[in-house]
């Protein structure tokens, strides 16, 4: 299947405005240790509100602080895994690299992941009625091989060819559960690799969430007409460069701190004390229960040797503050 779209004079004003936001943020200078905090958080961004657009009610604080019921957490930390996968995904999508992907979004979410699926499925609204019914699946891999092709043609703009991509994958809907976030996924991917992803600081689902309805509103058109998605992802991430590279220069002027130098991790650690006041190991230990206890003891020592840091006791009441100079 061909997808079709057509561009308006307004959205090719749009895509002229987006190359004028990358050449200038190409000629921005590298990020500093001051800065260098703004990609993770926006990694962190873009999987938690890929999650929320999917209903997860985490805030922001509740995943900073790895709070939040158990599911609704592993949502928002498969996704943060995969968004790190696709900084070292090759420029070509593969199979493999997309089942790779749904693997580690579904990762103990399903009994089926990284699997197409094996039987007709259909997209329903709001109201219970079926507003779409999925190709069959024995049509998936063609299908797929297809519309990569089809955003293989170097004549289509990058953002219109990601649009096309994300509007493509969820019409052929490969997997039983996760479409949504997995097609997120590729067109961020996509985006990166074609030099749009403006230094992996974009969140283009943080721009999603907050115009959901109308997102929604542009995905649902059940033919292969592209035109609506299209013309609404090209204004999103119009909306969302003109946002990034706002915030972008506004860190690059302020002083390097110390903590910015920090590994991601660490810094988080830091934050958490700073904003708790005191805490203890196993407090900080319920927050990264994916991080082995050696490890963050390490983590913990080096926060200590630094400054950062200061650990009150030794026995098991023992607790950590942050030092009075950092």
């Amino acid at each position: 299947m061909q997808y079709r779209w057509t561009i308006s004079q307004e959205s090719n004003n749009q895509l002229t405005e987006i190359d004028m936001q990358k050449r200038m943020f190409d000629v921005l200078p590298p990020l500093n240790k001051s800065t260098q905090h703004f990609v993770h958080e926006s990694t962190m961004k873009s999987s938690l509100y890929s999650a929320k657009i999917e209903g997860n009610p985490l805030t922001e604080t509740q995943f900073s602080q790895n709070e939040g019921q158990g599911q609704h957490l592993l949502e928002v930390q498969n996704l943060t895994q995969a968004y790190d996968q696709i900084s070292k995904m090759e420029n070509t999508i593969t199979f493999s690299q997309i089942k790779k992907l749904h693997a580690i979004v579904m990762n103990a979410l399903s009994s089926s992941t990284g699997q197409f699926r094996k039987e007709m499925v259909a997209v329903y609204n709001k109201a219970g009625i079926v507003e779409y019914l999925a190709p069959p699946w024995q049509e998936i891999e063609t299908r797929i091989t297809q519309l990569l092709a089809q955003i293989g043609d170097s004549s289509i703009h990058p953002i219109v060819a990601s649009a096309v991509l994300h509007f493509g994958f969820e019409k052929i809907h490969p997997f039983m559960d996760g479409n949504g976030r997995v097609g997120r996924l590729l067109a961020s991917a996509f985006l990166n690799k074609s030099g749009y992803g403006f230094r992996g600081t974009l969140s283009i689902e943080e721009q999603l969430h907050e115009q959901k309805s109308e997102y929604y509103d542009a995905l649902s058109f059940s033919d292969a007409n592209a035109t609506e998605f299209v013309t609404f992802w090209i204004r999103a991430v119009r909306d969302r460069a003109l946002h990034v590279f706002e915030q972008y220069t506004q860190l690059k002027s302020l002083p390097e701190r110390k903590e910015d130098s920090l590994l991601p991790r660490r810094r988080e650690i830091l934050l958490i004390i700073r904003d708790h006041k005191q805490v203890t190991f196993d407090f900080l230990h319920r927050r990264f229960l994916r991080i082995p206890s050696s490890t963050l003891h390490f983590d913990l020592e080096q926060l200590q040797n630094e400054g950062f840091v200061t650990k009150v006791g030794q026995t098991r009441g023992a607790f950590y503050i942050e030092s009075q100079k950092t």
